[in-house]
């Protein structure tokens, strides 16, 4: 019980007097500690204990193993998947008004589980080798988990291997299982570092600041080795030198690239190239041309010989080219469908550079030139004698 000091004023013969009195207050307190009835002993070789308790004025109870967090629990409580070493459960009652005990009991006990594995054969502390070989042994009756890095523990059996790994540092981990699902308290590691082949060197790449409209990088490696390529945060992919990328954004991007060796190892290193793709406008040129010699129905197509003029102090590189028969000044009863114009291969893929203030005439530069024929229609195309053709040429060009 609580005693609580009350100060009082009280009035006395007109005037007023002091009096300090004591008032009996009720405590707030929990319920009493439960008992605990029944536990394992002070050393289980089991990964499952199971604990028994009551208590007086309990309405729950709360439990927790080691320093985990109090949870609601009932009697008996099993606890499953113990690990070895040290253990401490702690149990304590909770009371209607949701007081709690003061006093929680507790229990401490030591799971035993297997003896520590030992590694019988391991890689050396640097090595190529594409499989990764890994021999071990442990008390008789046990199983073996095994991780390597920070992977998750899976089961494993002596030997394991591991094939493939990236090159780099390592370590690999093994411990032992019993019957009962106890873990050993050690897990033995090895640590080693694979050998990767050596990082590529870029050659060529573009400015630190560019507006063409395709990006070219070139690279050389080690003789045996291939190269994965990727662009910004995109993913690694099969290249060769050179390779190009286009219809980059504009902003910042980041090219990298590195080696790949016949055992599928990577180089540790990927160098990369940082640059900024600024607008890629198109640059004003002009095209014009003219088809030679003559057309019959049904007789080889004839070149339309295309010049491609650039007005700029700067190169370009046309990229796009189309050639059209408008059908105008076409005589009467000439149809424009008897005509077939086939296209130039012109292409992102195969420009044709020219230069500033000069320009260029198709076929050129391994890049052909359109051409166009007249159709048998298998009627009469008389009508077409004579006759002058308009084409319409459009086109797209970056510097």
């Amino acid at each position: 019980m609580l005693l609580l000091a009350a100060l009082g004023v009280f009035a006395v013969g007109g005037g007023a007097a002091w009096a300090l009195g004591v008032l009996p207050v009720a405590a707030a307190v929990g319920p009493p500690a439960p008992t605990m009835t029944s536990h394992p002993s002070a050393v289980v070789s089991g990964s499952r204990v199971v604990f028994t308790f009551k208590g007086r004025d309990a309405v729950g109870y709360e439990c927790r193993l080691d320093a985990g967090e109090w949870s609601a629990c009932a009697s008996p409580k099993v606890i499953t998947g113990l690990e070895a070493g040290p253990h401490v459960f702690s149990v304590r009652s909770v009371d209607a008004e949701g007081r709690r005990s003061a006093v929680a009991p507790f229990w401490a006990f030591v799971v035993m589980g297997p003896a520590a594995p030992t590694i019988t054969s391991h890689p050396p502390l640097v090595t190529g080798s594409s499989t990764i070989t890994f021999g071990f042994r442990g008390e008789p009756g046990v199983g073996f988990e095994c991780k390597m890095d920070l992977e998750a523990w899976t089961p494993c059996t002596s030997p394991t291997d591991y094939p493939r790994l990236e090159a780099g540092a390592h370590v690999f981990s093994v411990r032992a299982v019993n019957a009962a699902g106890v873990r050993s308290a050690l897990a033995p590691v090895w640590a080693f570092t694979v050998t990767g082949p050596k990082e590529p060197t870029i050659t060529s790449h573009p400015g630190l600041s560019t507006r063409a409209w395709k990006a070219t990088f070139a690279f050389t490696g080690p003789g045996d080795a291939g190269f994965e390529c990727r662009m910004d945060e995109g993913a690694w992919s099969s290249c060769t030198s050179p390779t190009s990328y286009t219809g980059l954004s504009e902003g910042r991007h980041v090219f990298t690239v590195r080696s790949v060796n016949a055992a599928g190892r990577r180089s540790v290193l990927a160098p990369f190239w940082s640059f900024t793709q600024t607008t890629s406008s198109g640059s004003p040129f002009s095209i014009s041309g003219d088809a030679t010699g003559l057309l019959a129905p049904g007789a080889a197509a004839s070149p339309v010989a295309v010049k491609l003029t650039n007005p700029n102090d700067q190169a370009i590189e046309v990229d796009g080219l189309t050639v059209a028969l408008t059908g105008a000044g076409l005589p009467a009863g000439c149809d424009p469908a008897w005509f077939a114009i086939t296209q130039s291969d012109l292409s992102p893929d195969t420009p044709v550079r020219v230069p500033a203030n000069g320009s260029v005439t198709l076929p050129a530069q391994g890049v052909s030139a359109p051409t166009i024929a007249l159709r048998e229609s298998g009627t009469n195309q008389d009508a077409c004698k004579n006759a002058r053709l308009s084409l319409e040429f459009t086109g797209s060009a970056h510097s």
